[in-house]
């Protein structure tokens, strides 16, 4: 029976400055929109012009809106996903990892990145949304997976359980 030691969900929704950029971009397109419909074009047209923008920000929102990265710490392993990336749960199985380290963002880059980003040559997947903190994962093969968590002392716990199982 699996049991769950941790669970972490982070979605985009939860960044402001995020919400803020996207609506100065929309709020300026409309102004801009606006002056360039004011003029004394004879072709402009107002709702073809609506419709282009809309269709421009919708996928946006709803991206802001379902986004999100999930991250669960059980008795089999660890699971990710991050939507709408990698819709099907991930699994590093316990008995693949090789060293965990739970730890702070290493430079600025990690602290201000978010997203899924997957490099092949570094064999790495770093994930984040709004976390600080960082649960760095090497497996036996040599992948390494860098997850954000925003309760890095929970998720310490948590693989710190997930190791003492695996050992017994």
């Amino acid at each position: 029976m699996r049991h769950v030691h941790y669970q972490e969900t982070q979605r985009f929704y939860q960044l402001p400055w995020l919400w803020v950029a996207a609506g100065v971009v929309f709020t300026g397109s409309l102004v801009v929109t606006y002056i360039a419909d004011a003029g004394q074009h004879e072709y402009a047209d107002p709702q073809l012009t609506w419709l282009i923008l809309f269709a421009a920000w919708i996928p946006l929102i709803a991206i802001l809106a379902l986004g999100r990265y999930d991250l669960r710490i059980d008795t089999v392993g660890v699971h990710y996903r991050f939507m709408p990336r990698a819709w099907k749960w991930r699994l590093i199985p316990r008995d693949n990892i090789a060293s965990v380290e739970v730890r702070k963002s290493k430079n600025l880059h990690e602290r201000i990145s978010c997203g899924y980003k997957r490099h092949v040559f570094d064999r790495k997947i770093f994930m984040n949304i709004a976390g600080r903190s960082f649960i760095e994962i090497v497996c036996k093969d040599g992948k390494r997976i860098v997850a954000g968590t925003t309760d890095p002392e929970s998720a310490r716990w948590a693989l710190s359980r997930m190791e003492e199982q695996k050992e017994s």
